[in-house]
């Protein structure tokens, strides 16, 4: 399976109970398995988990299939990142360009 998001290896988390914070931006993630599961944490944006307000979280066996089964949610959390940004930069686009149509597009100087 493709990690793209640069987490360590299963033991760092099933064996060693520690945790792991990235970012693809505008996409962050946390996996933590401090605890009895690993907890898995996203959220969106330029500020840290602690001054934001996670968009999603779930918890996995604390195991190699745990693992896997949170990396592959990891992937479709952050493929959901992507169409909402896609989404949104569309809309601003529309929403441009109907302002533009709504002030009157320009027109061009003709010498007469």
């Amino acid at each position: 399976m493709e990690n793209r998001f640069g987490l360590p290896k299963t033991d760092y988390f099933t064996v060693n109970s520690n945790y792991y914070t990235g970012s693809l931006l505008p996409f962050n993630y946390r996996f933590d398995a401090t605890g009895e599961e690993i907890v898995v944490t996203v959220w969106y944006g330029l500020l840290c988990m602690a001054r934001s307000t996670p968009v999603n979280q779930k918890e996995f066996a604390k195991d190699a299939a745990g693992y896997d089964a949170a990396v592959a949610w990891l992937e479709e959390q952050y493929q959901l990142c992507l169409q909402k940004t896609k989404d949104s930069a569309n809309e601003s686009a529309r929403a441009f360009s109907a302002s533009c149509t709504e002030a009157g597009a320009p027109t061009e100087k003709t010498d007469q």
